[in-house]
This record gives C-alpha cells, structure tokens and sequence, in this order.
C-alpha cells in the first residue's frame, strides 16, 4: 500500500477551505505504516448528511462508506480505498467523526419544565 501518512500542504488547506468552507482534520488513533492517519474532510453539507441518514437504514455500512467518500479531501479517493480495503473497521470512525462535525454528539439535559 502506498504511504498514506503524508501530509495535505498549506496551499491544499488554504484552497479547500476556499471552495468548501469549513474544513477538518481528523487524526486517528490507528497507526498505517507505522505513522496516525490523517483523513482531512470537509463540513458535510446537509443534503449529504441528510442522504446519510436516510439510507443509513436501508444500506447500513454502504451508507457510512459512501458518506465518508463524498466528504474527505485527503487522502485522494485511491489512496482513502486502499486504506478502508485493508482497515473497513476505520469507515465508521470517520462517519462517526464526521457526523459529530453535524451536532450528533451533542448533549442535552432534560428537565421537567
């Protein structure tokens, strides 16, 4: 598998969050080739996420993967297959991850008004 713990470049930051907005690095916990990952995603929009949720009950795990396609910049598409081939256990970090940039993780405290 190629080396996928480069880096994206300042000039490749500076232009997604140009085209995109909002931009996100995750840094995983798991080591490929002896270095963390490095996925850098862009803010979901809604529609996607919306399309997430929904096939999420139809297609389950296809839904996650196809969510985390539509939404990381880095690495390129090729290098980001090869990784989940070997690691499809990451697909649901990263969709986690990435649904929590959408407000899933927040938390609220019910009281009885």
């Amino acid at each position: 598998m190629e080396n996928t713990n480069k880096q994206p470049t300042p000039e490749q930051i500076a232009a997604w969050r140009e085209k995109y907005g909002k931009v996100f690095t995750l840094q995983a916990d798991e080591e490929i080739n002896g270095a963390p990952l490095i996925v850098v995603a862009r803010k979901p929009s809604r529609s996607s996420f919306e399309r997430f949720q929904d096939e999420a009950v139809k297609k389950g795990p296809k839904a996650m993967q196809q969510f985390v396609r539509d939404n990381v910049l880095f690495p390129d598409r090729e290098t980001l297959t090869a990784v989940l081939e070997d690691k499809p256990g990451l697909i649901p970090r990263i969709s986690d991850a990435l649904a929590d940039i959408m407000g899933v993780s927040a938390s609220f405290t019910v009281t009885e008004s």
